[in-house]
This record gives structure tokens, C-alpha cells and sequence, in this order.
């Protein structure tokens, strides 16, 4: 897993709330040298050296952070902040090769309820573009997911493609703690997202706004904001 500065220090207030949560209260310093050990480095300053070196994607949504296999060769992200689009694009084919902008938050409110996730896919050149979720327990095993791959029919928009509409819904079983969620490229190509919305079994949808919500909901859902707002 590849981190960027701004998303390293996202996903540092992510944990420092979750922990909360757990009334366990530490420093966003301390979050920091947790996310720097999960990456395999000794400390902050050493993750943030490298780090640095990335500031080209920098740019991202604020709240989102990227992941996935040959993130820092294969992949580049581009945020348009007026139209409110991110795109993710590969040029190199690589064997399993994917990208994915992706966000978690708590399932306190949403367990035994069904979740949609919407929004617009537009592609060029694509192998598989995707919305996905995913419903983890307390041991983060995998309790539903989604991802317009899987399960069949493979649903993901491929090839080049005007802007289609799609949607995934995902039922959160009780046991769930976390819900995760994203946008996904796999394979070469070039994928752009927008217009993404999230709306709970009882119709109401999730906040679109970039406040942070404590981990109860999606952060920047709307993406109004980037990292370096």
C-alpha cells in the first residue's frame, strides 16, 4: 500500500477518531508513528521524506486516500475541483494491476440496513472501471462486498464510454464494523468518477459536505474539497 502526505495524515485523524470510539485517546502524533509502522517505516519523518517526493498527487479529495498495486509506477490521479471529478488513469498493463480512491467509516448506524452506493463512470480505453463497498467485521474479515466484478454478472463499465449512471447496493449485516468503499480502475486505461451519492435503506442520503463527521459517515462524499484546501 502507497500513502501520500495529505492522505497519511488523514488516515492518522481517521484512527485517532475510531480510537475514540474505543476510549482510547491518543495524540494525532502518535497516529502518525502507528501509520508510519503499518507502512514498514521507523517513523513519521522517514514516511514523510518519501512521502514528499509525491506532491503531484497531492491534489487528491480531501478524506480520500489511493491504494493498490503498482500505485506509484502504474497510476496517476487527476481531481477537477469545479466539475467535482477525479480520474484515475494507467497507461502501463501490468499483470493484477488496479487502482482505487477509497474511504471507511463506522457501521454503527447502518447495520442490517441496505446501503446504495451511486454516482457516474466515464472511460477510455478501460479494462474495468468500478464503484465497490465492502462490509468488514471486528477481525476486518469480509462480511458483503461488491464491486461490479464480483458477484456476477461483472456489471463494471469497460472500453471507452460517455458518462453512464451506476449504482451498487450492499446489504450490512449486523456483525459489521466498518464499511468500506471506492472507486475503482482495474487494469490500463483511464476511468473518471462524479456525482457519487450514498443513500441508506430509509432513502436518506449521507452527508456530501468535506466536514469531518467523526466516522459515522463518508467524509468529502461530494468532493467540494482537495488535500490541500
Amino acid at each position: 500500500m502507497t500513502y501520500f502526505s495529505d492522505h497519511a495524515k488523514a488516515l492518522a485523524k481517521r484512527l485517532r477518531q475510531s480510537l475514540k470510539q474505543r476510549d482510547i485517546d491518543l495524540s494525532h502524533g502518535q497516529c502518525l508513528e502507528i501509520i508510519s509502522e503499518l507502512t514498514g517505516e521507523i517513523s513519521w519523518n522517514h514516511l514523510s521524506a518519501k512521502l514528499n517526493t509525491n506532491r503531484d498527487r497531492d491534489s487528491l479529495p480531501y478524506g480520500w486516500f489511493a491504494h493498490g498495486e503498482y500505485l506509484s509506477t502504474c497510476y496517476q490521479f487527476d481531481f477537477e475541483k469545479a466539475p467535482r471529478t477525479v480520474s484515475i488513469e494507467c497507461e502501463k498493463q501490468r499483470p493484477r494491476t488496479y487502482a482505487t480512491l477509497m474511504q471507511f467509516f463506522s457501521a454503527d448506524r447502518f447495520k442490517d440496513t441496505t446501503l446504495r452506493f451511486s454516482g457516474q463512470i466515464k472511460t477510455e480505453d478501460a479494462d474495468s472501471a468500478s464503484l465497490w463497498m465492502r462490509a468488514d467485521g471486528a477481525e476486518r474479515e469480509r462480511l458483503a462486498f461488491d464491486n461490479m466484478q464480483t458477484p456476477e454478472p461483472d456489471r463494471s463499465i469497460k472500453g471507452t464510454a460517455d458518462w453512464q449512471d451506476v449504482a451498487i447496493e450492499l446489504f450490512i449485516p449486523n456483525e459489521t464494523e466498518k464499511i468500506f468503499f471506492g472507486l475503482l480502475l482495474s487494469g490500463k486505461g483511464r476511468a473518471s468518477f462524479r456525482n457519487l451519492q450514498m443513500i441508506a435503506q430509509n432513502d436518506k442520503a449521507l452527508p456530501l459536505d468535506y466536514d469531518d463527521t467523526d466516522s459515522l459517515y463518508p467524509v468529502n462524499l461530494g468532493m467540494f474539497a482537495s488535500q490541500t484546501m
